[in-house]
């Protein structure tokens, strides 16, 4: 195990994984997430230290270390054009995201989704609001905001498997118009979907409510 830690943190592509065969030489497992877009996770699939799931464990078996990860991009989608809502009066989803189960391990562990856009260049009644699983965590009322642009930016903390708190701050034309606090209570043990809506809840004009960028970062305390 000493010579192939050697030769590992001597190279300078492979020194990263050296800590982790160095961790595991003095009895170290090491349990994260990583994306499955993520290249150096799929480095660490291809040699055995990774499974399907995306899990990251050195070959020492007992959970007695863990590698935090912190600010870990889990999803990023846009659109220049802008993706709007349909012909109808309901809330359609813009962007959505499904996080996988047990990412927030640890109370405290958060996620924050942030989505950005525009609204049509008339006087219609419009919508945007942000999910986490069946709770609308971020709404921003309804607004008349002509030809605008709007911001949205909520952070789910993790307060036990099965709830968590959350806030968001929704700004249109540079003005902060809508501050929430919300308790949604999703089972973190499973999937959640993240997702932000747009809607033209009085006329049903389609793309009243444009969505240009969409984001969820996840962020992990220290062991």
């Amino acid at each position: 195990m000493l010579g192939l830690q050697t030769l590992v943190f001597s190279h300078p592509v492979l020194s990263t994984l050296g800590l982790l065969v160095g961790f595991a030489a003095v009895g170290m497992a090491l349990t994260s997430k990583l994306p499955a877009q993520n290249d150096f996770a799929k480095l660490l699939f291809s040699l055995g230290f990774m499974d399907a799931n995306a899990n990251l464990k050195g070959p020492v078996g007992g959970a007695l270390g863990t590698l935090a990860m912190y600010d870990q991009l889990r999803d990023s989608q846009f659109s220049i054009a802008g993706v709007g809502n349909a012909a109808d009066t309901t809330d359609d989803t813009l962007f959505s995201t499904s996080l996988q189960a047990n990412e927030l391990a640890k109370n405290g562990d958060e996620y924050v989704l942030e989505a950005c856009g525009s609204t049509a260049a008339n006087g219609n009644n419009k919508t945007i609001k942000v999910f986490f699983g069946a709770t609308a965590v971020l709404s921003s009322g309804v607004i008349t905001s002509n030809a605008k642009k709007w911001t949205a930016y909520v952070r789910v903390k993790r307060s036990a498997a099965g709830t968590q708190i959350a806030n968001g701050e929704f700004t249109v034309d540079g003005t902060a118009t809508t501050v929430n606090l919300t308790t949604p209570a999703e089972d973190l043990t499973g999937a959640v979907t993240a997702k932000v809506t747009g809607a033209s809840p009085t006329t049903g004009a389609a793309s009243d409510v444009l969505g240009n960028d969409w984001s969820v970062v996840r962020r992990g305390l220290a062991s």
